[in-house]
Protein backbone atom coordinates (compact mmCIF):
# COMPACT_ATOMS: atom_id res chain seq x y z
CA UNK A 1 0.00 0.00 0.00
CA UNK A 2 1.36 3.43 -0.94
CA UNK A 3 -0.22 6.68 0.67
CA UNK A 4 -0.85 9.34 -2.15
CA UNK A 5 -1.40 12.96 -1.69
CA UNK A 6 -4.55 14.06 -2.13
CA UNK A 7 -3.53 16.82 -4.88
CA UNK A 8 -3.12 13.81 -6.85
CA UNK A 9 -6.85 12.56 -6.88
CA UNK A 10 -8.20 16.35 -6.59
CA UNK A 11 -6.73 17.46 -9.95
CA UNK A 12 -9.27 15.88 -11.93
CA UNK A 13 -11.92 17.50 -10.63
CA UNK A 14 -10.03 21.46 -10.07
CA UNK A 15 -8.23 23.49 -12.31
CA UNK A 16 -5.48 25.30 -10.42
CA UNK A 17 -6.67 29.01 -9.90
CA UNK A 18 -2.93 30.19 -9.92
CA UNK A 19 -2.85 30.40 -13.44
CA UNK A 20 -5.89 31.89 -13.47
CA UNK A 21 -4.91 35.26 -12.00
CA UNK A 22 -5.73 37.77 -15.17
CA UNK A 23 -9.15 39.64 -14.33
CA UNK A 24 -12.19 38.41 -15.84
CA UNK A 25 -13.30 40.46 -18.87
CA UNK A 26 -17.76 40.58 -17.85
CA UNK A 27 -18.93 38.21 -20.12
CA UNK A 28 -22.72 37.84 -19.87
CA UNK A 29 -24.73 34.48 -21.47
CA UNK A 30 -26.51 31.43 -20.12
CA UNK A 31 -24.92 28.48 -18.51
CA UNK A 32 -26.47 24.98 -18.69
CA UNK A 33 -25.76 22.15 -16.88
CA UNK A 34 -25.79 19.31 -19.24
CA UNK A 35 -26.20 15.40 -18.98
CA UNK A 36 -25.51 12.30 -21.36
CA UNK A 37 -27.09 8.82 -20.43
CA UNK A 38 -25.60 5.88 -22.86
CA UNK A 39 -23.30 3.82 -20.77
CA UNK A 40 -24.00 5.54 -17.44
CA UNK A 41 -24.29 9.54 -16.49
CA UNK A 42 -22.27 11.98 -18.24
CA UNK A 43 -22.01 15.47 -17.05
CA UNK A 44 -20.86 18.63 -18.44
CA UNK A 45 -21.39 22.39 -18.69
CA UNK A 46 -21.78 24.50 -21.63
CA UNK A 47 -21.87 28.59 -21.40
CA UNK A 48 -23.20 30.31 -24.86
CA UNK A 49 -22.46 33.96 -24.70
CA UNK A 50 -24.51 36.67 -25.31
CA UNK A 51 -21.56 37.99 -27.82
CA UNK A 52 -21.26 34.64 -30.15
CA UNK A 53 -18.59 32.63 -27.83
CA UNK A 54 -19.38 29.69 -26.21
CA UNK A 55 -17.52 27.70 -23.81
CA UNK A 56 -17.43 24.33 -22.95
CA UNK A 57 -16.40 22.42 -19.60
CA UNK A 58 -15.24 26.06 -18.45
CA UNK A 59 -11.72 26.05 -16.41
CA UNK A 60 -11.84 29.31 -14.52
CA UNK A 61 -14.92 29.27 -13.36
CA UNK A 62 -18.52 31.06 -14.85
CA UNK A 63 -19.25 33.93 -12.83
CA UNK A 64 -17.80 35.93 -14.95
CA UNK A 65 -16.57 33.73 -17.73
CA UNK A 66 -13.18 34.44 -18.36
CA UNK A 67 -12.90 34.78 -22.29
CA UNK A 68 -9.42 35.77 -22.49
CA UNK A 69 -8.10 32.53 -20.17
CA UNK A 70 -10.19 29.82 -21.92
CA UNK A 71 -9.36 31.20 -25.15
CA UNK A 72 -5.51 30.62 -23.81
CA UNK A 73 -5.61 27.23 -22.06
CA UNK A 74 -9.21 25.14 -23.04
CA UNK A 75 -9.12 26.28 -26.73
CA UNK A 76 -10.47 22.88 -27.42
CA UNK A 77 -13.34 22.84 -25.90
CA UNK A 78 -14.18 27.11 -26.32
CA UNK A 79 -15.05 29.01 -29.66
CA UNK A 80 -17.75 31.38 -31.74
CA UNK A 81 -21.13 30.22 -32.69
CA UNK A 82 -24.07 31.58 -34.72
CA UNK A 83 -27.70 30.26 -34.44
CA UNK A 84 -29.76 29.62 -37.37
CA UNK A 85 -33.00 27.94 -37.01
CA UNK A 86 -32.21 25.09 -34.65
CA UNK A 87 -29.05 24.46 -34.92
CA UNK A 88 -25.76 26.30 -33.73
CA UNK A 89 -22.84 26.22 -35.97
CA UNK A 90 -19.52 26.45 -33.61
CA UNK A 91 -16.23 26.90 -34.51
CA UNK A 92 -13.68 25.88 -32.25
CA UNK A 93 -10.46 28.66 -31.17
CA UNK A 94 -8.63 24.98 -32.49
CA UNK A 95 -9.78 25.24 -35.75
CA UNK A 96 -12.82 22.55 -35.50
CA UNK A 97 -16.30 23.08 -36.96
CA UNK A 98 -19.60 21.40 -36.17
CA UNK A 99 -22.99 22.16 -35.76
CA UNK A 100 -25.27 21.24 -32.40
CA UNK A 101 -29.30 20.73 -32.96
CA UNK A 102 -31.05 21.95 -30.79
CA UNK A 103 -34.51 20.29 -29.06
CA UNK A 104 -37.45 21.57 -27.83
CA UNK A 105 -39.59 19.71 -25.61
CA UNK A 106 -43.30 21.92 -25.34
CA UNK A 107 -41.73 24.49 -26.08
CA UNK A 108 -38.50 24.47 -24.37
CA UNK A 109 -35.09 23.40 -24.86
CA UNK A 110 -34.44 20.37 -24.28
CA UNK A 111 -31.50 19.50 -25.59
CA UNK A 112 -28.25 20.64 -27.48
CA UNK A 113 -26.16 18.16 -29.47
CA UNK A 114 -27.57 15.45 -27.69
CA UNK A 115 -27.04 16.55 -24.45
CA UNK A 116 -29.96 17.66 -22.08
CA UNK A 117 -29.67 20.78 -21.05
CA UNK A 118 -31.16 22.64 -18.20
CA UNK A 119 -30.26 26.72 -17.90
CA UNK A 120 -28.67 27.98 -14.52
CA UNK A 121 -28.97 30.89 -12.34
CA UNK A 122 -26.85 30.15 -10.00
CA UNK A 123 -26.68 29.94 -6.19
CA UNK A 124 -27.45 32.59 -3.86
CA UNK A 125 -24.75 35.43 -2.54
CA UNK A 126 -22.86 33.58 0.51
CA UNK A 127 -24.17 30.21 -0.11
CA UNK A 128 -22.89 27.45 2.38
CA UNK A 129 -22.57 23.63 2.18
CA UNK A 130 -23.60 21.19 5.11
CA UNK A 131 -23.26 17.52 4.88
CA UNK A 132 -20.36 15.36 3.55
CA UNK A 133 -20.62 14.72 -0.48
CA UNK A 134 -18.78 11.64 -1.77
CA UNK A 135 -18.21 10.84 -5.27
CA UNK A 136 -17.12 8.01 -7.47
CA UNK A 137 -15.17 7.84 -10.66
CA UNK A 138 -12.77 5.59 -13.37
CA UNK A 139 -10.16 6.60 -15.66
CA UNK A 140 -8.69 3.54 -17.23
CA UNK A 141 -7.52 1.07 -14.58
CA UNK A 142 -7.95 3.70 -11.49
CA UNK A 143 -10.63 4.00 -9.69
CA UNK A 144 -11.23 7.01 -7.43
CA UNK A 145 -13.44 8.54 -4.36
CA UNK A 146 -13.52 11.78 -3.03
CA UNK A 147 -14.95 13.23 -0.24
CA UNK A 148 -15.78 16.26 0.96
CA UNK A 149 -17.17 17.47 4.15
CA UNK A 150 -18.56 20.97 3.53
CA UNK A 151 -19.31 23.48 7.08
CA UNK A 152 -21.71 25.86 6.98
CA UNK A 153 -19.18 28.55 8.64
CA UNK A 154 -16.82 28.04 5.22
CA UNK A 155 -15.09 25.13 6.02
CA UNK A 156 -14.56 22.09 4.47
CA UNK A 157 -12.30 18.57 4.78
CA UNK A 158 -11.25 16.19 1.98
CA UNK A 159 -10.51 13.07 1.63
CA UNK A 160 -10.25 10.21 -0.99
CA UNK A 161 -8.71 6.93 -2.13
CA UNK A 162 -7.26 5.68 -5.40
CA UNK A 163 -7.73 1.85 -6.24
CA UNK A 164 -5.70 0.49 -9.20
CA UNK A 165 -6.98 -3.11 -10.57
CA UNK A 166 -5.56 -4.40 -14.35
CA UNK A 167 -7.12 -7.66 -13.38
CA UNK A 168 -4.00 -9.63 -12.48
CA UNK A 169 -3.06 -7.21 -9.77
CA UNK A 170 -4.75 -4.47 -7.50
CA UNK A 171 -3.83 -1.80 -4.74
CA UNK A 172 -5.11 0.97 -2.89
CA UNK A 173 -4.26 3.74 -1.95
CA UNK A 174 -5.15 6.61 0.46
CA UNK A 175 -4.38 10.41 1.85
CA UNK A 176 -4.92 11.65 4.91
CA UNK A 177 -7.79 14.60 5.43
CA UNK A 178 -6.87 17.58 4.14
CA UNK A 179 -8.59 21.01 5.57
CA UNK A 180 -9.15 24.04 4.09
CA UNK A 181 -11.94 26.57 3.40
CA UNK A 182 -14.37 27.66 0.51
CA UNK A 183 -16.25 30.52 -0.98
CA UNK A 184 -19.24 30.05 -3.61
CA UNK A 185 -20.26 32.75 -6.31
CA UNK A 186 -23.27 31.70 -8.26
CA UNK A 187 -22.52 28.75 -9.94
CA UNK A 188 -18.36 28.99 -8.87
CA UNK A 189 -16.82 27.61 -6.12
CA UNK A 190 -13.07 28.55 -5.05
CA UNK A 191 -11.56 26.43 -2.15
CA UNK A 192 -8.41 27.10 -0.40
CA UNK A 193 -6.86 24.49 0.98
CA UNK A 194 -4.33 24.52 4.13
CA UNK A 195 -1.58 23.24 2.50
CA UNK A 196 -1.70 26.13 0.18
CA UNK A 197 -3.56 24.10 -3.11
CA UNK A 198 -5.93 26.94 -4.46
CA UNK A 199 -8.72 25.81 -6.94
CA UNK A 200 -11.60 26.93 -8.68
CA UNK A 201 -14.61 24.81 -10.43
CA UNK A 202 -18.22 25.56 -11.66
CA UNK A 203 -20.57 23.98 -9.18
CA UNK A 204 -24.48 23.31 -9.14
CA UNK A 205 -26.72 21.67 -6.97
CA UNK A 206 -29.36 19.10 -6.73
CA UNK A 207 -32.23 19.70 -4.46
CA UNK A 208 -34.34 16.06 -2.99
CA UNK A 209 -34.52 13.98 -0.11
CA UNK A 210 -30.78 13.06 -0.89
CA UNK A 211 -29.03 15.48 -2.19
CA UNK A 212 -26.41 16.34 -4.91
CA UNK A 213 -23.98 18.83 -5.90
CA UNK A 214 -21.89 18.89 -9.06
CA UNK A 215 -18.59 20.06 -9.39
CA UNK A 216 -16.77 20.61 -12.66
CA UNK A 217 -17.87 16.85 -14.11
CA UNK A 218 -18.82 14.71 -10.80
CA UNK A 219 -21.76 14.37 -9.49
CA UNK A 220 -20.95 14.16 -5.38
CA UNK A 221 -24.15 12.62 -3.30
Amino acid sequence: MKVLGLFCISILLFSCSSSASKAPAPSKGTLYLQSYIVGGLRIGWLWLGDDGTFVRDPKFGVDPVNTAMEKEHNAANAGTYTKNGNVIAVTYYSGKKENWAMEYDKGKLNTIDGWFVAPQTGLPANYKLEGKFSANFHIGYVSKQQTYTFNNDGTLTLSGQATINTGAAGATASGSAQKGTYVIKGNTINIRMANGDNSIAVIGFLPGAKPAIIINNAMFK
